[in-house]
Order: C-alpha cells, then sequence, then structure tokens
C-alpha cells in the first residue's frame, strides 16, 4: 500500500497562519484555546496498526457539536514525531512567526519548495479517520473509516454536495458534515441549548496520509 502523503503548497500556508493562534477544542459546549499539540496520542487506525496524531484546530470542533450535540470534542490529525515536535514551539517564536513579514518569507519559502502530491501519488494515497465517543459511565463507541486519498476525496465530495443540491432534493437551510440528514434551519443555533448530556466526550482523529510515510507499528505500541 502506498502512503506518500504529501501536504499542498495551500494546506503547509494554512498550517503556518494558523500556528501562531494555537490550538482549539470544545469544552463544556464552548470552543477554548489550547497551546498547539495540545494532547499527542497514539491511535489505532486500524484493528493491526496504530500511529501517533496530534490535536488541531480544525472545522470539526464547531461542525460535530452541531450535529451531534456533543459539548467536549476533540480533533486529532496523524503525524510524524518531528513535525508534532515542530508544532510544539514556544510562545515567543510563535509571536515571531504571526508577523506579517515572517509570515511573508515562510509562504515565499513554501511557494517555491513544497509541491504536493502528483496525480499518480494521490491515486495511490488513502486516508484513515478514526472516531470515537464515550460517556461519564464509561460506554464507550468507535468507528473507523478508510476512504480515498483527501485532496481526492475534498474535491469529490464538494463537487457530490453541489450536485445534490441542485437535484432540489434538500430542503433550504445548512447542514452539519457529520450528520447530513440534521438540518440546521435559518435563524436557529443548532444545538448550542440542548447538549446531549449521555454522551460526554468525542474524539475524531484524521490522517490526509503524511503519517503513512513510513511504516506504522503494531497496534498497542507506545510509538509509531
Amino acid at each position: 500500500m502506498a502512503r506518500d502523503g504529501k501536504l499542498s503548497p495551500g494546506t503547509a500556508k494554512t498550517m503556518v497562519e494558523g500556528l501562531p493562534e494555537g490550538g482549539r477544542i470544545r469544552e463544556n459546549g464552548r470552543i477554548v484555546k489550547v497551546p498547539p499539540a495540545h494532547k499527542v496520542e497514539t491511535i489505532p487506525f486500524t484493528e493491526t496498526l496504530s500511529a501517533r496524531a496530534v490535536t488541531i484546530p480544525w472545522g470539526d470542533v464547531a461542525t460535530a457539536y452541531y450535529s451531534t450535540g456533543i459539548p467536549n470534542i476533540e480533533v486529532f490529525l496523524g503525524a510524524p514525531e518531528e513535525q508534532i515536535e515542530k508544532m510544539k514551539m514556544p510562545g515567543v517564536l510563535r509571536s515571531l512567526l504571526g508577523l506579517a513579514p515572517v509570515q511573508a518569507f515562510v509562504k515565499a519559502l513554501i511557494a517555491r519548495r513544497v509541491k504536493g502530491p502528483s496525480d499518480e501519488q494521490r491515486a495511490r494515497d488513502e486516508m484513515y479517520v478514526y472516531g470515537e465517543a464515550w460517556d461519564e459511565a464509561g460506554h464507550k463507541v468507535a468507528m473507523r473509516l478508510r476512504t480515498r486519498e483527501g485532496y481526492t476525496l475534498t474535491a469529490e465530495s464538494g463537487v457530490t454536495a453541489i450536485m445534490k443540491v441542485l437535484e432540489g432534493r434538500l430542503a433550504p437551510g445548512a447542514y452539519a458534515v457529520h450528520g447530513i440528514r440534521r438540518r440546521i434551519r435559518p435563524g436557529t443555533r443548532g444545538h448550542d441549548a440542548q447538549p446531549r448530556r449521555h454522551v460526554t466526550r468525542v474524539r475524531i482523529v484524521s490522517d490526509r496520509g503524511q503519517l503513512f510515510a513510513r511504516p506504522l507499528s503494531p497496534a498497542g505500541s507506545e510509538r509509531p
């Protein structure tokens, strides 16, 4: 199985823009700021293979609350250990990275050096998603998903969503990605007023390929 996992220039630039701002998680129904790489865990992406993943401030921190009502949400991304360590840079360095001239310089480097995955690499790669939710009593459910490479999946999903809208089979309103059947009517705030109290926490983990640029470790191992 080929696992190239290259970032596109756009993704790399977005990461550089977001790093000075720190991370985000949802805690007790509210989005709160946390340090970059707030948590690092070993995730069982398949039944036999696991690898390291780090918290990131992805949109799922916001959208998953509207589709599930679960008040505590963390989103992780599979990443090599060296990339995780770079995310843990001291606050002073993060502040410097946030300066406009530094941003411009780093983005110029990215534009010259980061080429992104080729068509052949995207055709070979896969993306793994792992999600789990649990309650205060310790009951836990988990699900694994294996899809096409992340950039390919994003493009195809966007076109498919537009086609569904053009077919006219969806009622007006906004739809949360994690619960396409759960519509948020115009003028409402989804589940902000009524969180699901029987499920208290959810963890969503995605690997866009960069994790698998090297072999994974057997499930249960502490390090990849």
